[in-house]
C-alpha cells in the first residue's frame, strides 16, 4: 500500500483582508485554523511577499524565492494572531508565503491589490 504525504494548504490559515487597495498601507491579521495550526503567543514567523508577475518568471527560470522578495518578521500575539502591515504597490495578485522560524514553508496565501 502506497503512503500519501498530504501537502499543507491555505485552508489551514485565515488571512484578512484578502482584497486591499494598491499603494496603501494595510494591516493584515493571520491566524491558524484548528488546534494543530493555532499559533503560540510569541511564536516567530516570516511573511515573504511574492508578486504574481514574478512567480511566473521564477518558474520559467527555475529559481527559488529565497532572497528575491521582501519579507516581514512577525510574531503571534497573546490572542494567537499575527498582525502586520504591508503596502502592496501595484494592482495584481500577491502570494504571502508564511515561513516558520527555521524558514520552512507553512503555507501560501493569496491577496489581491486593486486600484
Amino acid at each position: 500500500m502506497k503512503m500519501h504525504i498530504l501537502k499543507q494548504t491555505a485552508a489551514e490559515y485565515e488571512l484578512l483582508p484578502r482584497v486591499v487597495r494598491a499603494g496603501r498601507e494595510t494591516e493584515f491579521t493571520l491566524r491558524g485554523l484548528g488546534i494543530e495550526r493555532a499559533f503560540s503567543p510569541g511564536e516567530a514567523f516570516t511573511v515573504r511577499v511574492i508578486p504574481q508577475e514574478q512567480i511566473a518568471t521564477a518558474r520559467t527560470l527555475k529559481i527559488g524565492d529565497e532572497g528575491c522578495y521582501g519579507e516581514v518578521k512577525v510574531a503571534a500575539g497573546a490572542d494567537r494572531r499575527v498582525r502586520f502591515r504591508l503596502t502592496l504597490p501595484r494592482e495584481q495578485i500577491y502570494t504571502l508565503r508564511l515561513l516558520d522560524a527555521e524558514g520552512e514553508r507553512l503555507g501560501d496565501l493569496k491577496v489581491f491589490a486593486a486600484l
